[in-house]
């Protein structure tokens, strides 16, 4: 009996994928009039074949896909294909053809390898390229690139990619977070908090920005993926733009020794990793320091850490942005839902499940510092505004601190969502008390907001205004008594504003919103 391969391709959901296709009979070229849409006929006693699926469109990745032909000439998937293939046989007279659809990917895993982003983390540049005086300079920073990682981190590079227990961390208590009478944030270590989950970082074929989106996925059974599982609820975490803090006459991100985005060392570390981890209190003879305490580290922000301290079964997905395009095509939020559908059926496929879910469950977006801008952008847009995703998808945003001079427009553009999205939630964290965080909690004409400090919070709304300035001295004062550091000299605006986001997810994703 002839035996016929027919391969065709299609993406997640079933949309037929335009490709060129290779297929090998136990190591064999086989040969077709036509690669993008060949017949491929199998010899009598081949045992494998390989079949190679090239898309035509640059958005998506190759994928390769190996079946098992048996005796008799039945064809199966092997196991480690199972989830990327369809297989569909009919017999006729002394015929048997056989469909097979390959789905392909916009995303591959590229956290490990000797090209992975993991890889990156331990080989930091020797040379930067800085701005001082005014003036360009290729400055050597051998001697002090690793010991400035080691001091904040303990160790360099990271042994892998994942998130180890940190029981020395503190977490704000979602439920008391602020203690009216003496005016200081509730905080306490959690030494029983372990993270088991899937950390990796996604690579987005086509070139387009973001390109590397760092997914954290919750082993737990709630949210793990399984057959016919529920859409996926997600947050989507924005650290702040990189062009407009100038960091590049720091040395970072671009020049020097430095490769193109997104695979070089910055990317992987001050993009990703920051955010991922949290650094570890300095050494017991360091308290004199003013920021002494185990948010001493301004960049560290701990994402993950906080989404399980909150008990919230999320993924949570970190774009990571380039210098100058930023966040590039998540401008457009019915392309970010296109984003998240197809990370979810990468992890989906990874898992070994084939049918990820249709659509994507509720999402939460936030947004530190400058990215609020962004973060505003899109909430005011009034193409956004008619797109699904904004008006039944996103459930929840939350500014961290964003620029007092953009916290106006913060909470203009977020009711302006609320007005035509379905149950949507706002949460406020600000160093500021602003006349706006009135309208954001629904106070009527003539309500005053409270004096700061002050932690106002609904099931819909939180506000804050959390200062550090004399005579109002919350954080100083909250880290004297929790840490035993001297209060003076207090601390500054730059320490709260890294603080915020290091913190106040945990309120926010214990309110249920998601």
């Amino acid at each position: 009996m002839s035996n016929f391969l027919l391969p065709v391709a299609s993406h997640w959901a079933g949309s037929a994928v335009a490709s060129r296709f290779k297929a090998f009979a136990d190591n064999t070229p086989l040969a077709t009039d036509d690669d993008t849409q060949p017949l491929y006929e199998i010899p009598d006693g081949t045992s494998e074949v390989k079949l190679t699926c090239t898309p035509t469109s640059p958005l998506y990745w190759e994928t390769n896909v190996t079946l098992s032909v048996s005796s008799s000439g039945d064809i199966s998937v092997s196991a480690n294909s199972a989830p990327l293939v369809r297989l569909r046989t009919a017999v006729a007279d002394a015929s048997r053809g056989t469909v097979v659809l390959v789905k392909v990917s916009r995303f591959k895993d590229v956290t490990s390898g000797p090209d992975g982003v993991a890889e990156l983390l331990k080989h930091p540049p020797g040379k930067r390229r800085k701005k001082i005086n005014g003036a360009w300079v290729i400055q050597d920073v051998t001697a002090t690139e690793v010991a400035n990682h080691e001091n904040s981190y303990g160790a360099w590079p990271p042994p892998n990619w994942g998130l180890p227990p940190l029981p020395d961390v503190h977490y704000l208590d979602a439920q008391t977070p602020l203690d009216r009478d003496s005016g200081t944030l509730n905080f306490a270590k959690d030494p029983s908090l372990n993270l088991d989950v899937d950390n990796v970082v996604l690579r987005i074929a086509g070139g387009t920005v973001p390109e590397l989106f760092a997914v954290t996925w919750p082993k737990d059974p709630v949210i793990a993926p399984q057959e016919n599982a529920a859409p996926t609820p997600f947050l989507v975490y924005f650290r702040q733009t990189n062009k407009g803090n100038r960091y590049d006459e720091d040395g970072l991100f671009v020049g020097g020794e430095l490769g193109p985005y997104p695979m070089n060392f910055d990317y992987a570390d001050t993009g990703m990793v920051e955010s991922l981890h949290y650094g570890l209190a300095p050494s017991a003879g360091s308290l004199n320091d003013p920021k002494a305490g185990p948010l001493f580290w301004a960049g560290a922000k701990g994402v993950p850490y906080q989404v399980a301290k909150a008990g919230a079964k999320i993924v949570t997905v970190m774009p990571c942005n380039k210098f100058g395009p930023e966040y590039g095509v998540l401008d457009d939020t019915e392309q970010t839902a296109k984003i998240l559908q197809e990370i979810q059926a990468f992890m989906f496929w990874r898992a070994g499940i084939a049918d990820p879910p249709l659509s994507i469950g509720g999402t939460a977006f936030a947004a530190f510092s400058s990215a609020n801008y962004k973060l505003t952008d899109w909430l005011a847009n009034d193409k956004n505004l008619k797109g699904d995703f904004l008006l039944d998808t996103l459930k929840a945003v939350y500014f961290l601190d964003p620029p007092q001079r953009a916290v106006d427009g913060c909470i203009a553009a977020a009711l302006k969502w609320a007005d035509k999205a379905s149950d949507a939630r706002i949460r406020l964290y600000s160093q500021y008390r602003m006349d706006s965080q009135g309208k954001l909690l629904g106070l009527k004409a003539g309500d005053k907001l409270p004096a700061a400090p002050f932690f106002e919070s609904s099931p819909k709304r939180t506000a804050t205004a959390l200062p550090d300035v004399d005579p109002i001295s919350t954080w100083s004062k909250t880290f004297a008594n929790l840490f035993g550091r001297p209060r003076n000299p207090a601390y500054v605006w730059a320490d709260i504003h890294h603080i915020i986001p290091a913190t106040m997810l945990t309120h926010a994703l214990a309110q249920g919103d998601i």
